[in-house]
Protein backbone atom coordinates (compact mmCIF):
# COMPACT_ATOMS: atom_id res chain seq x y z
CA UNK A 1 0.00 0.00 0.00
CA UNK A 2 1.20 3.53 -0.76
CA UNK A 3 0.96 6.01 2.10
CA UNK A 4 1.82 10.01 1.04
CA UNK A 5 3.13 12.13 3.39
CA UNK A 6 2.44 14.86 2.04
CA UNK A 7 1.31 15.09 -1.83
CA UNK A 8 0.62 18.84 -4.28
CA UNK A 9 1.05 19.69 -8.07
CA UNK A 10 0.29 22.20 -9.93
CA UNK A 11 -0.61 22.33 -14.08
CA UNK A 12 -0.83 24.82 -16.80
CA UNK A 13 -3.47 24.31 -19.21
CA UNK A 14 -3.20 24.98 -22.75
CA UNK A 15 -5.46 23.67 -26.00
CA UNK A 16 -2.97 20.83 -26.93
CA UNK A 17 -0.86 20.26 -23.48
CA UNK A 18 -1.34 19.76 -20.10
CA UNK A 19 2.80 20.32 -18.05
CA UNK A 20 1.90 19.33 -14.69
CA UNK A 21 4.66 19.43 -11.90
CA UNK A 22 4.61 18.53 -8.04
CA UNK A 23 6.18 16.22 -5.60
CA UNK A 24 5.62 14.01 -2.95
CA UNK A 25 7.20 12.75 0.19
CA UNK A 26 7.54 8.89 1.31
CA UNK A 27 9.00 7.14 4.17
CA UNK A 28 11.33 4.49 3.29
CA UNK A 29 10.34 2.08 6.13
CA UNK A 30 6.88 1.86 4.50
CA UNK A 31 8.75 -0.02 2.14
CA UNK A 32 10.58 -1.97 4.03
CA UNK A 33 13.71 -0.36 3.36
CA UNK A 34 16.00 0.43 6.30
CA UNK A 35 18.22 4.04 5.66
CA UNK A 36 21.40 3.81 5.15
CA UNK A 37 24.13 4.09 7.21
CA UNK A 38 27.63 4.32 7.22
CA UNK A 39 30.71 4.86 9.74
CA UNK A 40 28.83 3.15 12.64
CA UNK A 41 25.98 5.55 12.48
CA UNK A 42 27.66 8.26 12.66
CA UNK A 43 25.96 9.28 9.04
CA UNK A 44 22.81 8.43 8.23
CA UNK A 45 20.45 8.99 5.57
CA UNK A 46 16.56 10.39 6.44
CA UNK A 47 13.85 7.99 6.28
CA UNK A 48 11.88 10.52 4.26
CA UNK A 49 12.59 10.91 1.31
CA UNK A 50 10.75 13.31 -1.30
CA UNK A 51 10.37 12.82 -5.22
CA UNK A 52 10.01 15.50 -7.31
CA UNK A 53 8.39 14.90 -10.99
CA UNK A 54 7.49 16.38 -14.27
CA UNK A 55 5.13 15.09 -16.58
CA UNK A 56 3.93 16.54 -20.00
CA UNK A 57 1.26 15.27 -21.92
CA UNK A 58 0.62 16.32 -25.77
CA UNK A 59 -2.66 15.82 -27.72
CA UNK A 60 -2.65 14.49 -30.91
CA UNK A 61 -4.94 16.31 -33.15
CA UNK A 62 -6.58 13.63 -35.62
CA UNK A 63 -6.89 14.57 -39.45
CA UNK A 64 -10.87 15.81 -40.02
Amino acid sequence: MLKFAAAEYARSPSVTTLRATGHCSVRQTDFGIEPVRAGGGTVRVADRVTIEFAVVAVRELLPS
